[in-house]
């Protein structure tokens, strides 16, 4: 895909978060992950935080989708970000502070905390975006 169409499809998904935040009341739950994921994203030095909540916006609206703990049926993704496992483990390689999320570091306590605890949710989430490069091209956010 070219940059320009990257741009496009990104101005797309932001426009439709817009649109659909402006239509709907966000619930008390809402908006205590939006304020986890200003506050997570301007921690990590996120150039953008407000595209870590379009994200989060986009693939779980923000913890009230009807399937946003697990979805996918071959893969499956997880909690507010819908992050693989596969992808949890290279965060965590990359940022291991994290572990203290976990009481093992067990599949299973990753794919726990990833569906039950959402400041965990938004930290992988966070992270897996700068990972993609997003300080250095917001147009990486699309690919999350």
């Amino acid at each position: 895909m070219s940059f320009r169409k990257s741009l496009l499809v990104f101005a797309m998904i932001i426009a439709s978060t817009n649109a659909l935040a402006k239509e709907v009341t966000l619930t008390d739950s809402q908006k205590e992950n939006i304020k986890h994921a200003v506050r997570i994203a301007k921690k990590d030095g996120n150039k953008h935080p407000d595209l870590l909540v379009g994200v989060l916006m986009q693939e779980s609206r923000l913890g009230e989708a009807k399937k946003y703990r697990v979805a996918g049926s071959v893969e499956k993704y997880y909690g507010l970000g819908q992050v693989k496992l596969r992808a949890a483990k290279e965060i965590l390689k990359e940022y291991p502070s994290l572990y203290s999320f976990l009481p093992n570091r067990s599949d299973f306590e990753i794919i726990k905390a990833m569906k039950n605890n959402s400041v965990f949710a938004v930290e992988l989430a966070s992270k897996y975006l700068i990972m993609l490069g997003i300080n250095k091209n917001p147009a990486f956010a699309i690919t999350a």
